[in-house]
């Protein structure tokens, strides 16, 4: 990345695809102090900085500073497309970022998005609901269930099968 960042120094112009991909490099290799450097200096962010950056923090398992970052984005302006979720909760998945550190808030926030791609798919529900009951907040859980019962969501049951020679 040393050399990366030396040859982008030296660069006359520089635009959102040369900032973004120095970004996306150093949260790759795991240096998100300079990849948050990067993002900070950048004179324009559109939605692909924002999903880099968000995304490098939630699959290093840094779910608070991932949300900070979210509802800086929506103080800015800027909404997370379809791909820009899916982006952002794959990497939280890829982690375990919200179950990791049960960071239910994320969690929620990631559940509102998943309702509005998938409304009737019961997994987006049952994740939060197995959150909160592994956070021993069973009220949360129940609430989950019953607001899955009423708009008509059933969670299905788990299966496996085997191959018999």
């Amino acid at each position: 990345m040393d050399e990366a960042f030396e040859l982008f120094e030296r660069m006359p112009q520089r635009n959102v695809v040369s900032w973004s991909t120095l970004v996306s490099g150093y949260s790759k290799v795991g240096d998100m102090g300079m990849a948050r450097m990067m993002f900070d200096r950048m004179p324009f962010k559109n939605l692909v900085p924002w999903t880099i950056i968000i995304s490098g923090y939630a699959q290093k398992g840094l779910a608070k500073e991932a949300i900070m970052l979210y509802d800086q984005m929506e103080r800015d302006g800027l909404k997370l497309d379809d791909g820009a979720v899916i982006s952002i909760l794959a990497a939280c998945a890829e982690s375990g970022a919200c179950r990791m550190h049960n960071d239910l808030e994320l969690a929620e926030e990631a559940l509102d998005q998943l309702v509005k791609l998938e409304p009737s798919d019961p997994g987006n529900f049952s994740i939060v609901s197995n959150m909160y009951a592994a956070a021993g907040d069973w009220e949360n859980m129940a609430n989950m269930r019953l607001q899955m019962r009423s708009i008509g969501v059933q969670k299905t049951s788990g299966a496996s099968s085997i191959e018999v020679e």
